[in-house]
């Protein structure tokens, strides 16, 4: 039985408890920034990046605060240092350690150097305190990526590559832009557009940082990073196995397969450094002085033979499977890997200073038979 006096006691504390949960409440945990509020369409992502030690404030205003100015643009080499930090921080420390590479004390160096050893860099200028593009951004993302061995198998998001509508301006971006897209890490607007040479900004880069990472946890990542395959590799055997990729579809229809003869991947050496030089010429198939791309035939001692030249270059094209699947999805070019004459070809690639992949191949009779 409880007297008047404790049910008043009782009132009382619980008074006590729900002015102190509401005390609570409103007196919650401040943001790490004063200009980043939970409403920030980034706030999350934000104190995320923060809390790994992926990304830093920008110092405090005159009340002590921390700022994180979520709005400014980053330069190249402000975003390449977060992500290889946060991706590369074994490395970026082997290199600030390694007195014989000679790097220097600036705070980017090491960085820049572990971005260009993992094949991240392949524009010349990307070193510079210029602004980063949101395409050369999505373009590095989806490398580091690759880098990492992160990616899951090509044929899951690589079997059709839509480009946004102003995917053109990007300069042999587009393919690597859209499947960082296509990956989410990055994402264009819903007009159909991604705004390509928009600048990021500090919270773009924290947001990017986090899908980065999730998509790491999630696939997983090699022990040692690599070359990113879409800038680099061994050239010296891929002509013969993109020759041997074309082939495969020669026999699919019955007909012998094309031999690779040195004089015609001689030719195409000379025909892609024309074309690289040049940028595919006046017109297609066409040489820098004006004359048929034929006339190399003669050049390198063949007079007599018939055939046909494809041309191919993008960032994409690194990829041999997704180049002879447009070849072969194209009458002028499959007519040339499929004519029965052509028992001959000459292939070479190569890669320019803006990262696109160049491919020659030129399919030709049998010189010899010819000449009988």
């Amino acid at each position: 039985m409880h007297s008047k006096n404790t049910k008043i006691l009782i009132c009382t504390l619980l008074t006590v408890v729900l002015v102190i949960t509401m005390a609570t409440s409103a007196f919650a945990a401040p943001t790490t920034f004063k200009d980043v509020p939970k409403t920030h369409w980034a706030y999350s992502d934000i104190e995320r990046a923060y809390a790994d030690g992926a990304i830093e404030g920008v110092g405090t205003d005159v009340n002590g605060q921390r700022l994180f100015d979520p709005g400014a643009q980053l330069t190249k080499r402000e975003y390449i240092a977060i992500m290889m930090r946060a991706f590369y921080p074994n490395e970026v420390a082997a290199a600030e350690a390694d007195s014989d590479l000679n790097l220097g004390d600036e705070w980017y160096t090491a960085t820049d150097y572990v971005c260009i050893k993992y094949g991240l860099n392949y524009i010349w200028n990307m070193q510079s305190s210029d602004p980063i593009f949101r395409c050369k951004a999505a373009a590095i993302s989806y490398s580091i990526l690759d880098s990492l061995g992160s990616l899951p198998p090509a044929e899951e998001y690589q079997n059709v590559i839509p480009l946004y509508d102003d995917m053109e301006f990007t300069r042999g971006w587009p393919a690597r832009v859209t499947l960082a897209c296509k990956l989410g890490i990055f994402s264009g607007n819903t007009d159909m557009t991604f705004n390509p040479y928009g600048y990021m900004t500090r919270a773009e880069a924290a947001s990017v940082y986090v899908r980065i990472a999730n998509f790491v946890d999630e696939h997983g990542r090699s022990e040692t990073p690599v070359k990113a395959g879409w800038y680099y590799f061994d050239q010296s055997t891929l002509p013969e196995q993109l020759l041997e990729k074309f082939n495969a579809e020669r026999a699919k229809e019955g007909l012998e397969p094309a031999i690779l003869d040195g004089e015609l991947c001689r030719a195409a050496a000379i025909r892609i450094d024309e074309d690289v030089a040049w940028k595919w010429s006046p017109t297609p198939h066409m040489r820098p002085d004006g004359r048929d791309w034929s006339t190399i035939l003669p050049e390198v001692g063949y007079d007599n033979v018939l055939g046909g030249e494809n041309v191919a270059y993008g960032i994409h094209y690194a990829d041999m499977d997704l180049l002879v699947s447009d070849c072969m999805a194209s009458p002028p070019h499959r007519d040339n890997v499929m004519d029965p004459t052509h028992t001959r070809a000459g292939i070479d690639v190569s890669v320019d200073a803006d990262g696109y992949v160049w491919w020659v191949m030129i399919f030709t009779t049998d010189p010899d038979a010819t000449a009988e």
